[in-house]
């Protein structure tokens, strides 16, 4: 099957998933960010990263619609990840375990922080504080989440070492 009709079906697949989870995790428990996560370790691992930047920008801007009450808001923050991605794919090597999971470890707070400063500027109430409160939750989501991607895809992707990168 072709790369991008595999790509969208797996966003499809995670923004379906997404919201499915949310009738068998336990009240209170954050749901897992999977179309954020996946748009993270895919702009993370391929060179080209165009195609799955423009899938995560339209399945987040999706899942704005259908629940958000600032509709774009998580299109700007995932945006702002995306671009965190380009310039920590720049600096670091990609197929380093350990930079792959400080990287994992930093898409949420970035996510969540610039998605919460958006909102606040639209006149939302929530606080910092409040907001902070799940972080932990993703951040673990998001560690297993994109180190599980990352190992999955890391052969199929870059296919030979390069030593430009630090560490």
């Amino acid at each position: 099957m072709n790369g991008r009709v595999t790509g969208f079906l797996a966003f499809l697949a995670a923004f379906l998933l997404q919201y499915g989870l949310r009738f068998f995790l336990p009240a209170g428990v954050p749901v897992p960010a999977l179309v954020l996560f996946l748009t993270a370790a895919l702009v993370y691992l391929y060179q080209d990263s165009l195609l799955w930047m423009i899938y995560g920008a339209v399945f987040i801007f999706a899942s704005d619609l259908l629940t958000g009450l600032w509709p774009g808001a998580g299109l700007l923050a995932v945006i702002c990840v995306e671009l965190l991605t380009l310039a920590f794919r720049y600096f670091f090597n990609v197929e380093n375990l350990m930079n792959t999971i400080l990287y994992a470890c930093l898409v949420p707070p970035v996510y969540m922080s610039v998605l919460w400063l958006i909102v606040t500027l639209c006149g939302s109430t929530y606080s910092y504080t409040y907001m902070i409160g799940s972080w932990p939750f993703q951040i673990v989501y998001s560690a297993i989440c994109i180190t599980l991607i990352w190992r999955v895809m890391l052969r199929r992707v870059v296919p030979h070492r390069q030593d430009r990168y630090f560490s």
